[in-house]
């Protein structure tokens, strides 16, 4: 009998299945309930870009000074990557900027794409950390990972048909010369996929349990990122399966962190504020 594996959560498995796992699954879920006319509209009203872009996204973004500025150990040890880093950074954004504008978003697109990918693999590597699998299968992990990541973004870089842009018109560099090659991606993309649960089925029966957690990573990223930039063609579909399949899992994985490491250490009255009581919804 095949048996759920339980010993890798984090430890909050509520706060991990809610706000971890389940967050595509409930997104999609979502987009069943909207009116196909809002699905397809060109424009996102104005109070769900302040809700999606400003609340979720940007706050998902400070919510790293909670694993930076706010970790006073931390901070002591790496003052010149946590200090001189962004200085830097800020240098190169002015001098590309400076060259061309064009350039600057570009880069920066390249660079969140970057960003979205590794935080899919970062979590695939997180639940899988108590299994030990053959080398075959650590490979076709990360190679699903990045597929149902990567291939959406090809797509999106062969489809000049596409209503929407990472952040503005012209930051990817759109190719329209190969027609065939939308259709070659998509089929690799289920091949792949296609692949992965035929190893997840192997190895389960063999090892007698399934790896409730890391499927739900695999499947929830294939799903939100194969929907959000291949399936529907909305701008409204992509910044909400883009921003909250991204935002809301990382808040989470975050908070997590915090909680943990408050209850081992003697906490500031600005902790016991973010990870006591009714903490999570103060976060």
């Amino acid at each position: 009998m095949i048996k759920l594996q339980k010993d890798n959560w984090i430890g909050f498995s509520k706060v991990e299945s809610i706000g971890i796992l389940s967050v595509p699954f409930i997104c999609t879920l979502i987009l069943w309930f909207i009116p196909k006319s809002f699905l397809q509209s060109d424009a996102i009203p104005e109070f769900m870009w302040l809700f999606l872009v400003v609340f979720v996204d940007v706050g998902h973004v400070y919510s790293t000074i909670y694993r930076t500025y706010v970790d006073k150990p931390l901070i002591n040890k790496h003052q010149n990557l946590f200090f001189g880093l962004p200085i830097l950074l800020l240098i190169i954004s002015i001098l590309i900027h400076s060259i061309s504008s064009v350039w600057f978003w570009r880069c920066l697109a390249y660079f969140a794409v970057y960003h979205f990918i590794r935080q899919q693999y970062g979590f695939l590597k997180i639940y899988s950390r108590k299994n030990i699998y053959s080398k075959l299968k650590n490979q076709i992990d990360a190679i699903t990972i990045y597929a149902v990541t990567i291939l959406p973004v090809v797509y999106w870089h062969f489809s000049p048909d596409r209503n929407f842009n990472w952040f503005l018109k012209g930051d990817f560099i759109i190719m329209s010369n190969l027609a065939f090659f939308p259709t070659l991606v998509i089929g690799t993309f289920f091949a792949i996929l296609g692949i992965y649960v035929s190893s997840e089925i192997y190895v389960s029966l063999k090892e007698k349990h399934v790896n409730l957690q890391k499927n739900c990573i695999v499947i929830g990223t294939a799903l939100s990122w194969y929907l959000g930039i291949i399936y529907f063609n909305s701008d409204f579909v992509f910044t909400f399966l883009n921003v909250v399949c991204h935002g809301v899992p990382y808040m989470a994985l975050v908070w997590i962190h915090g909680k943990k490491t408050y209850s081992t250490s003697a906490p500031t009255s600005f902790l016991k504020l973010i990870y006591g009581k009714f903490s999570l919804l103060i976060f």
